[in-house]
């Protein structure tokens, strides 16, 4: 595999940032699109756009981890809450609220784009007769 990939041919290419519309050269395989090219250009583009879009995307990815080591995949929490982070974390919905035993987790966003994740554990004992 690292051999197929060392064999993918690179050049430089400019780019468009997707953002502020500046041209930024990119190593980019040959066979890319100019839409996958501005792409990379936006990832590394310096304004200020393109380094909110890194790390929306970092938080993204950490709380997708937090959910990979929390839950387990076997019975499918661990991708329920993975989308469910994703979802919230792409404004399809405000808030997702997911029950599990006594468990509740709140996903949704603080008005800075935040992603937040609540946990909440309830154990109430109740005696009936």
């Amino acid at each position: 595999m690292k051999n197929e990939l060392a064999k993918i041919e690179k050049s430089a290419r400019g780019g468009i940032c997707n953002f502020c519309k500046q041209i930024v050269m990119v190593e980019a395989p040959e066979d890319y699109s100019a839409a996958e090219v501005n792409d990379l250009a936006t990832e590394q583009c310096q304004c200020a756009e393109a380094k909110k879009m890194r790390q929306r995307k970092e938080r993204m990815k950490k709380a997708s981890e937090w959910a990979k080591e929390r839950f387990s995949e076997n019975d499918g929490q661990m991708q329920l809450f993975v989308l469910a982070i994703m979802t919230v974390f792409e404004n399809k919905f405000d808030k997702i609220t997911i029950k599990v035993g006594k468990e509740t987790y709140k996903i949704d966003k603080d008005k800075n784009g935040m992603l937040r994740i609540q946990h909440e554990y309830k154990d109430q004992r109740r005696e009936e007769f």
